[in-house]
């Protein structure tokens, strides 16, 4: 009898134990997020008589030194390297009383460890080659004053994932993104910059400049998905700036935006629409070649564009062309290999279609002008 109750009260120990469970879970937690620190930084005061520049080993690369550049009146300091063990760094806007200007040329250049880097308002300026080849670094905040971004500064970033530009860059050099090829997202703020100045009209001066974007700037960034300029970013985009980004599927100019160099989304093989706004008066030759998903093109009705020779060929699935009739010129080849161009949508009507010198481009669509349609057989 007693075996029977012992064994009853097991059973019911073990069912119990399934319904509520025995055993306590451990509980798992996300490591504590790692706070910035600008502690390992090396600095070399500038601006003064008694600033010398940095050495530099046989590659350009800073050697740090084991003292602090002596103290001066005025001036200011450079970041020219970096011995620090933390992964999150954290670049200052004093240092010793005296302002941070810049990060100095090739100041971490190939450094494995580092995962994130914050630059605080003040800082204006990063070197060529400053964060070349690190490739653990998947977080960058510029701070709201970056002017100037050098070639080269952060090419080959291969796990950095998203960048914002603020109001007050004016320059990004030549490669400075090349081959950041986790990289998702770029935006552009508007080149629009409001500062006090008690002489203004209520304490604000308002104040505006244009951006250059260098040669290959993105180029080759395979997974870059979304590019987007801000009203009022009047930017000029270089030559090949982002070719190759064939994961490019939204691109959102703004209404700022001037120049478009030659071969500029060239091979943007993902994307479908692009729209032209007004405010672009330039695009060179190749601009758009071989995107050749892109389905919808729109330039704006008012643009006075002259369409350089084959800024859109290769462009084999284009179907609709959105256009207005102050286009200056479109070239032979500006839309050849466009084979299944079915659709002109032009904002005049029949008889100013009639009068373009460039409407024989378009011999095999339809012309839907604001009138009527022009059906070809």
């Amino acid at each position: 009898m007693k075996k029977k109750i012992l064994s009853i009260l097991m059973c019911v120990l073990a069912l119990s134990c399934v319904l509520t469970g025995c055993s306590k879970k451990k509980k798992t937690t996300e490591p504590a997020p790692i706070t910035p620190t600008s502690e390992g930084l090396v600095f070399q005061l500038w601006g003064t008589p008694e600033a010398t520049a940095p050495e530099t080993d046989e590659n350009g690369i800073v050697i740090p030194s084991e003292t602090a550049a002596p103290e001066a009146d005025g001036g200011y300091y450079i970041v020219v390297g970096y011995k620090g063990t933390s992964t999150e760094v954290l670049i200052p806007a004093t240092y010793n009383g005296k302002p941070v200007a810049a990060v100095y040329p090739s100041a971490f250049a190939e450094n494995t460890s580092i995962t994130g880097i914050t630059i605080e308002d003040g800082v204006s300026a990063i070197g060529s080659y400053a964060f070349y080849g690190c490739i653990s670094l998947n977080r960058v905040d510029l701070g709201s004053t970056m002017q100037t971004i050098e070639w080269s500064a952060f090419e080959k970033c291969t796990a950095l994932e998203k960048i914002a530009f603020p109001s007050y860059i004016s320059a990004i050099g030549n490669s400075a993104f090349n081959g950041c090829t986790a990289l998702t997202e770029v935006s552009f703020a508007a080149t629009k910059v409001d500062e006090a100045d008690e002489t203004a009209e209520g304490g604000i001066k308002t104040t505006t400049h244009e951006l250059a974007i260098g040669k290959e700037a993105f180029k080759n960034c395979t997974k870059l998905s979304t590019v987007t300029f801000a009203d009022e970013c009047q930017a000029n985009v270089g030559e090949a700036a982002f070719e190759g980004c064939t994961a490019l599927t939204a691109l959102s100019f703004g209404e700022g935006v001037k120049t478009l160099a030659n071969g500029a989304f060239r091979s943007c093989y993902a994307l479908t629409t692009v729209s032209i706004p007004q405010s672009i008066t330039s695009i060179g030759e190749e601009a758009f070649k071989s995107c050749s998903a892109l389905n919808t093109l729109t330039i704006n009705s008012e643009s006075k564009l002259a369409i350089e020779k084959s800024v859109f060929s290769g462009c084999k699935k284009l179907a609709v062309l959105n256009v207005g009739k102050n286009i200056k010129s479109i070239t032979s080849s500006s839309f050849s290999g466009c084979s299944e161009l079915a659709t002109v949508n032009f904002d005049g009507t029949t008889a100013e279609w009639n009068k373009l010198t460039w409407k024989n481009r378009f011999s095999s669509a339809t012309i839907v002008c604001t009138d009527e349609t022009i059906t070809r057989e």
